[in-house]
């Protein structure tokens, strides 16, 4: 058995010396990876403006005074009542907005800085709002 393991031996050997001159295998060249485009934070999205106030229940108490800003996405009017107090008013859904002698509704977005308004409100919102008009001389 002597010669036979030599012959093993010598196999395994003659094996791992083909191995050694055999042409090897050429590694593939690395590639840097592609640096990221800046990615552009997106816009933040834009909160949807608040729903109209209901209109109040109860007893409504009359407020007059001067506009000082209007915001009809916000449904909100701030007015400087005649007392000198700044006050800022929800403006309800159903809210009924006259100009003038005529009554004729108009929309809140047609108030402006220095109309005279009168208000029934209930709390701080307004059922009705009457801009008063200056007749023309």
């Amino acid at each position: 058995m002597g010669s036979r393991e030599s012959l093993v031996t010598a196999a395994f050997a003659a094996a791992a010396l083909l191995a050694a001159c055999a042409p090897a295998k050429r590694a593939e060249p690395t590639v840097a990876p592609k640096p990221a485009a800046p990615v552009a934070a997106a816009p933040a999205p834009v909160p949807a403006p608040p729903p109209p106030a209901a209109m109040p229940s109860g007893t409504l108490i009359k407020v007059s005074g001067t506009v000082v800003s209007v915001d009809a996405s916000a449904h909100t009017v701030t007015i400087k009542d005649y007392h000198g107090k700044t006050r800022v008013f929800r403006v309800a859904g159903a809210a009924k907005i006259t100009k003038g002698g005529a009554e004729k509704a108009v929309d809140l977005s047609s108030l402006a800085a220095g109309d005279r308004v009168h208000l029934k409100t209930g709390g701080d919102v307004a059922a009705s709002v009457h801009v008063m008009v200056v007749a023309s001389k």
